[in-house]
């Protein structure tokens, strides 16, 4: 459910905030498992692995993400950064 997933949310950037970034991804993951169109929490797990540097984690993630919100250009601009490093 989306209560659900934004509940998960919440806990992800908590977990972020004291620097468990692996229970961050995890709770992160469970909230687009919950709501996989949650535009936020693709955005959110895509930023935390690219500061992570699992760029090819972040990719797809901010992919998604573009398809439920293409107008936000900051954001293509990072999926596009990230692409020319991947050599995509």
């Amino acid at each position: 459910s989306s209560e659900r997933s934004a509940l998960r949310l919440r806990m992800a950037e908590i977990y972020r905030d004291i620097e468990l970034f692996d229970e961050s991804c995890d709770e992160a993951e469970a909230a687009i498992a919950d709501d996989p169109l949650s535009a936020g929490a693709l955005l959110f797990l895509a930023d935390l692995y690219a500061k992570m540097g699992y760029n090819r984690r972040a990719l797809p993630l901010y992919r998604e993400y573009l398809i439920l919100v293409p107008d936000d250009s900051a954001v293509r601009a990072r999926a596009d950064s990230l692409s020319s490093l991947a050599g995509r």
